[in-house]
């Protein structure tokens, strides 16, 4: 899933599951309210989420707004070999509702502009703004949530002293 802003992956370890559950309450404080302040703090956790059993969802703290921050939910699994740890990213649900409204303005109205442009014998650039927005959107999309996507998958590599197995 190259192309869209989703992560699958599996964490390979050989540190059992008490201390992978260990290692993650170090790495997760408790959700907290609703806030529009994000002040920073060095003394706090650098993901912010709920651990349940053998289950997580967290996010990364920032102290910065960026609407496409994956949120991170995980499963651990003991087996014979070590500890896997099953972990998805996905966008929140309200940027994907929101992104889906767009897309599905934008997506019509693109496929109208560029018909009439072609059936048209005068093309004008200005029928291209809707393609050049959906295109802006997926950009967008793409850069800032694999951009987070990427250091989460760094920090818990190194927390669960992990390797990615595909």
């Amino acid at each position: 899933m190259k192309f869209l802003p989703f992560e699958n992956l599996k964490f390979s370890t050989q540190i059992k599951e008490e201390e992978i559950l260990k290692r993650l309450n170090n790495l997760v404080e408790a959700k907290s309210g609703f806030s529009f302040f994000n002040f920073y703090d060095p003394n706090s956790k650098p993901y912010r989420g709920e651990i349940g059993g053998t289950h997580f969802k967290i996010k990364r703290r920032i102290f910065y707004r960026n609407s496409f921050l994956p949120v991170i939910t995980g499963d651990i699994e003991q087996d014979i070999l070590g500890t896997t740890i099953h972990v998805k990213m996905r966008l929140t649900i309200y940027t994907t509702v929101f992104l889906c409204f767009w897309c599905a303005i934008l997506g019509p109205l693109s496929v109208g502009f560029l018909r009439f442009g072609f059936a048209s014998k005068t093309f004008d650039a200005f029928q291209l703004i809707p393609c050049g927005m959906l295109l802006f959107a997926y950009a967008m999309t793409m850069i800032f949530f694999k951009i987070e996507s990427r250091r989460s998958i760094k920090d818990l590599k190194k927390a669960f002293d992990a390797e990615v197995a595909e």
